[in-house]
């Protein structure tokens, strides 16, 4: 038998092809999301018509009227046609993929920069953040950074859950994996009839029942979002979510507290004081405070369907 020679480098270079290759696809999906199709034609129809008149005329002012209205022209063909929100919500969901898919090759996703910067460099930074676009939770919320923090509360039936419910299956259909931990409700009847008239999504949207800092600690990795429904009921302090998040940068929490009669938040003020987005809810409306939206509002359901359950 002869012996062959094993190369031990063999995977190396495809690997590092992959890593560049889906580096690019990022940068192109990022560009399609922050310049409109229409700038994009202006600029492109302007280089066109300036260097073909140029080319023709050896005149730079004819080049410049050349230029002009090559840019006239692609606006005129490209004007109205910028993406949709579904549309943005694709091209979303790929930069997300391409992105999990770095991390398993061994690439470090950075987190936020630190030290000192120049008002041009932070100007010029490019955040992470889930791009909602114009739908009703990105008039609701706008588009929040990857490893945000909200906080949801109101009275007892009031809609939290339900809302919560709503929000997680969005997310888990445009956006990533989500773990919705029912610490209050567990895995009874309430919660199984809630999956069933709130939710579509049957594979990125999982369930736990866990209660305590160390059960859901050692349960959240790998998830891009997860709800703690609710503070109370899984005992969590204001101290261990702090732990949580920072155990865990790119995952997004939304987290369910519960109020005194009076509408009241229960217990201490530092859990909202952390967050980034604050809802409240009572009787079927959601309002909003929060870092990436003005104040807003939202219905969660309408009297009838409450009637009607």
């Amino acid at each position: 038998m002869e012996e062959q020679e094993i190369d031990f480098t063999e995977g190396v270079d495809l690997k590092d092809q992959q890593i560049v290759q889906l580096q690019k696809e990022i940068i192109q999906l990022e560009s399609n999301l922050k310049f409109p199709l229409a700038l994009k034609s202006v600029v492109a129809g302007s280089l066109l018509g300036y260097f073909t008149t140029k080319k023709v005329t050896k005149n730079n002012n004819a080049a410049i009227l050349g230029s002009l209205a090559g840019a006239a022209a692609a606006y005129g063909l490209t004007k109205g046609k910028d993406l949709s929100t579904d549309q943005k919500h694709a091209i979303n969901e790929q930069i997300q993929l391409r992105k999990n898919q770095l991390r398993n090759l061994g690439v470090e996703i950075k987190a936020d920069e630190t030290g000192i910067l120049t008002a041009q460099e932070l100007e010029d930074m490019d955040y992470d953040k889930y791009v909602f676009g114009d739908d009703k939770y990105g008039n609701f919320i706008g588009n929040p950074a990857v490893g945000f923090h909200a906080i949801v509360f109101g009275l007892p039936k009031g809609g939290k859950s339900i809302w919560s419910m709503q929000f997680a299956d969005y997310l888990a259909n445009h956006f990533g994996n989500v773990l919705y931990i029912a610490s209050e409700e567990g895995f009874k009847g309430t919660i199984k009839d809630k999956i069933t008239e709130w939710t579509t999504n049957r594979s990125n949207l999982k369930f736990g029942n866990f209660t305590g800092y160390e059960q859901i600690k050692n349960n959240v990795d790998g998830y891009d979002f997860v709800f703690i429904d609710s503070l109370d009921f899984a005992k969590i302090t204001v101290e261990e979510m702090e732990e949580l998040k920072k155990l865990n940068p790119k995952t997004s929490f939304i987290t369910v507290k519960q109020v005194t009669k009076d509408g009241k938040f229960r217990g201490s003020q530092e859990y909202a004081h952390n967050c980034d987005i604050i809802v409240s809810i009572e009787d079927g409306i959601a309002n909003q405070k929060g870092r990436y939206n003005p104040e807003a509002q939202m219905e969660v359901f309408t009297k009838e369907e409450e009637i009607e359950k």
